[in-house]
């Protein structure tokens, strides 16, 4: 299934679907770890989008279509942090989070970085151990009026 995936830089035009592959994941990936109230004020920053487009300006964002169809995205802020991914729900467990995750640690690894970072859902903690991250910090991260778990990750590369 990997060998059809294509991965590049993503584009700006590329914005809105990449805003609804994340608020799709969110809602249903996620739904077992958070409440409907978490949800729905992570959801919500599907709506800052300028502060997304400062991402596509400022991060190194990594967009995975199969054909002509978005199937996933990540990225990374500076050369040493993952801010993000996210694959599209019909694209679970089918190897685009490692193909983005292992283009992004490339990036790192040849910008010199040794050491990777990331703030993690309670979701996202089984993929990210499997690639060899290990929790050092639980945190609380507020959005609006909730405040959601998440983990501060890192591994040696």
């Amino acid at each position: 299934m990997t060998a059809n995936i294509k991965l590049r830089e993503a584009l700006h035009s590329e914005l809105d679907d990449m805003l609804s592959i994340f608020e799709e994941t969110v809602r249903t990936t996620c739904k077992d770890d958070y409440s409907k109230e978490e949800i729905r004020a992570w959801v919500a920053a599907a709506d800052k989008v300028e502060k997304w487009k400062q991402k596509l300006i400022h991060e190194y964002l990594i967009v995975a279509h199969i054909g002509e169809d978005l199937v996933g995205f990540g990225g990374m802020k500076g050369n040493d942090h993952i801010d993000f991914i996210f694959t599209h729900v019909q694209h679970g467990n089918k190897g685009v989070a490692s193909l983005i995750y292992d283009q992004m640690q490339s990036f790192a690894k040849d910008h010199g970085i040794r050491k990777l970072h990331s703030h993690v859902s309670k979701t996202g903690t089984k993929f990210f151990e499997q690639k060899g991250f290990q929790i050092t910090q639980e945190q609380s991260h507020v959005l609006g009026d909730v405040t959601l778990t998440n983990f501060t990750m890192e591994k040696e590369i």
